[in-house]
């Protein structure tokens, strides 16, 4: 209140910033070695300060559990689920698979039998419609190489070279990986072209002679690199770079598979409310065309797709009670390349 005797206008505001720092909807989980906490439990943290009340740092490097952690929350992830390894990592996963609504998995494996099984739960995982994204580092260029290949899996991420962090100097390629998975999260745009991204939580990658370069992409690797002293990703790839031995590149764009998922979990939840409450007004079968019409425009108007194919609804000639939609779409795809042609007279 404005406490004056003299006649005149007044006036008072209150200020507050309208700037809030990225938060994501879907949850990072991260299954690594740890000290403290006990092993194969799953936690869920809502801050670094909780999780290092379970997981405190530890000075040996073979234990990453708090610094992906503290890469997470500082990337802006609402929320954080951790599995400390014990009886190794197939039965961390196993645990992890109670978890809802995790939208990457950051892993310290580097072996390939334990790529191999966490291969095995993100496809799972899609099966269940509980659609998410793994991320490894290698340091070695040539095992980088030779795990991408062998994985050949559209949700299977895996970063080298090595990279410290800049809060205590510790290096491992799983620090880029992590970061990148933090910043996916935190952006929810699943168009965003994270190729030439620079991440300030970085510093020194490993050197790398361009030939290896151009070979760690080539099959499937995200590699970092410094530029201008800043650590930058050059592309950020799945390890799917072959369809039936073939060389086929539709999916190795990690925006590509963000987009697809985006999209199908949107058609999902559009329909699902055909499922709810009251009677569907017209015919069913109209209904649910006219809902993924809808969801599909939707999309393309956000750049997620190109053009569709008007779907088509009919009930399942077993189980009348089934209604099994048919869509056709063309996925937009992020651009990482300009080729210009010039001819030129004099």
């Amino acid at each position: 209140m404005i406490r004056n005797q003299r006649p005149g206008v007044y006036s008072r505001y209150d200020a507050a910033s309208s700037y809030t720092a990225p938060m994501s909807l879907r949850y990072a989980a991260v299954v690594a070695k740890a000290t403290g906490g006990e092993t194969d439990r799953l936690y869920s943290f809502a801050s670094l300060a909780e999780a290092l009340e379970i997981f405190p740092y530890s000075a040996d490097e073979t234990y990453v559990m708090s610094d992906l952690i503290g890469l997470l929350f500082e990337s802006g992830v609402s929320r954080v689920l951790a599995v400390a390894v014990g009886n190794g990592y197939e039965t961390a996963f196993e645990t992890l698979s109670a978890a809802e609504n995790v939208g990457a998995v950051i892993c310290d494996a580097h072996e390939q039998e334990d790529l191999t099984k966490l291969r095995s739960y993100v496809l799972k995982s899609f099966e269940e419609r509980r659609e998410c994204i793994a991320f490894c580092g290698i340091g070695d260029a040539a095992a980088a190489a030779a795990a991408a290949e062998a994985l050949n899996c559209e949700r299977m991420v895996i970063a080298s070279p090595n990279a410290s962090l800049r809060r205590n100097g510790r290096r491992s390629a799983v620090f880029a990986t992590a970061a990148l998975a933090g910043r996916i999260l935190a952006t929810g745009d699943a168009a965003y072209n994270f190729n030439g991204e620079a991440f300030t939580q970085l510093n020194e990658p490993e050197i790398l002679q361009e030939n290896i370069i151009q070979q760690l992409l080539e099959s499937g690797v995200t590699v970092f690199e410094s530029v201008g002293g800043e650590v930058e990703c050059i592309r950020a790839l799945t390890t799917r770079t072959k369809t039936n031995g073939v060389p086929e590149r539709s999916l190795s764009g990690i925006n590509t598979v963000l987009i697809i998922d985006d999209i199908m979990q949107f058609v999902r939840q559009t329909l699902r409310i055909q499922l709810r409450g009251g009677r569907v007004s017209g015919s069913p079968l109209e209904s649910i065309r006219s809902q993924v019409v809808v969801a599909l425009s939707q999309k393309q108007q956000e750049g997620l797709i190109e053009s569709f194919a008007p779907p088509r609804c009919r009930a399942d000639l077993t189980d009348p009670g089934v209604c099994i939609v048919e869509m056709s779409f063309t996925v937009a795809h992020v651009i990482s390349q300009i080729h210009v042609t010039a001819h030129i007279q004099v």
